[in-house]
């Protein structure tokens, strides 16, 4: 079968290499809304779950992009209401 008849389900199936994103530490930050690296580190040490870095380069690493979109699908859905959110700030105001 020609390559240009493989339907998007085919190409889906059997990732290739231009298939691959890798995302820098900077684009990791801003993805997960984190402020620091120490940020990202900590998480590394701490939760099993989050994605191990690829070496890139001798002095980078970056993350796969389909592995951090899958850990944070695996996180579990907030559910706020706005009362939450009162009950939330009491406990945290002095």
């Amino acid at each position: 079968m020609p390559a240009q008849a493989r339907s998007r389900a085919e190409r889906a199936a059997s990732p290739s290499t231009t298939d691959i994103e890798l995302m820098p530490m900077r684009a990791l930050l801003r993805v997960l809304g984190l402020k620091s690296r120490q940020a990202v580190y900590h998480r590394l040490r701490r939760d099993a779950t989050f994605p191990k870095p690829r070496r890139v380069g001798a002095h980078s690493i970056a993350w796969l992009r389909s592995e951090v979109t899958a850990w944070v699908q695996s996180l579990p859905v907030a559910e706020l209401d706005g009362f939450d959110a009162i009950e939330h700030r009491r406990k945290v105001s002095p």
